[in-house]
């Protein structure tokens, strides 16, 4: 029977890879490929799973699931402002203050994950019309390790769709490819405002 939730909750996310393409695919590439992201999203949803699990059927009841959701945009999408405007923000010190130190602004934004770890572990928590009935699938599963393992198996399902993303990325980047800095900026600030639109793609779908 486990076999059989396996194979359906990685059916699940190969069907819906390209769903995966269109919401996740700007933070795949934003990660330019690194493995990382993908370790992130695995980590993510094998915790989400493991507390459905834990939980079992009546997991979405209990949980706040939509303010998790909401608070996880809310920080991708301020992380996603602050990269777009830290090259701005860095340019304009600069020119004032050549000679001083970096300031607080500059330190914080360098201190930014940039390796995709933390986009990947926030996109598992992320609004997203695929991962509820996953999440179900794993509240049906009987335990903790079950329904870690049935997220995986959807993990797995969903790589097609972010795999080209994330390697067009990196391929750029083994390229020697350099983006202007205001172009990094308007991307990053793209990238917000196709986070702030998620909930609106969604509501978009369940009508």
């Amino acid at each position: 029977m486990m076999i059989a939730a396996l194979a359906t909750a990685a059916a699940a996310g190969l069907a819906g890879s390209l769903h995966c393409a269109a919401m996740c695919g700007p933070l795949a590439a934003a990660a330019s490929g690194r493995a990382r992201y993908q370790v992130g999203r695995l980590a993510s949803y094998g915790a989400a799973g493991a507390i459905m699990g834990a939980l079992g059927e009546h997991a979405l009841c209990a949980l706040p699931v939509g303010t998790v959701q909401t608070v996880t945009l809310l920080l991708v999408a301020a992380f996603a402002i602050a990269r777009a405007v830290s090259p701005i923000v860095a340019a304009g010190a600069s020119r004032l203050v050549p000679l001083r130190r970096p300031g607080v602004w500059t330190r914080l934004v360098r201190r930014l994950p940039r390796g995709g770890l933390g986009l990947g572990a926030a996109t598992g928590f992320l609004p997203c019309g695929m991962l509820v009935p996953a999440w179900i699938l794993a509240a049906g599963s009987g335990g903790t390790g079950e329904g870690a393992l049935t997220m995986a198996a959807f993990w797995v399902g969903t790589l097609p769709g972010l795999l080209v993303p994330a390697l067009a990325g990196a391929g750029l980047r083994r390229l020697g490819v350099r983006v202007a800095p205001a172009v990094q900026a308007v991307a990053w600030g793209l990238l917000a405002v196709w986070l702030a639109l998620r909930p609106l793609f969604m509501a978009a779908h369940h009508h």
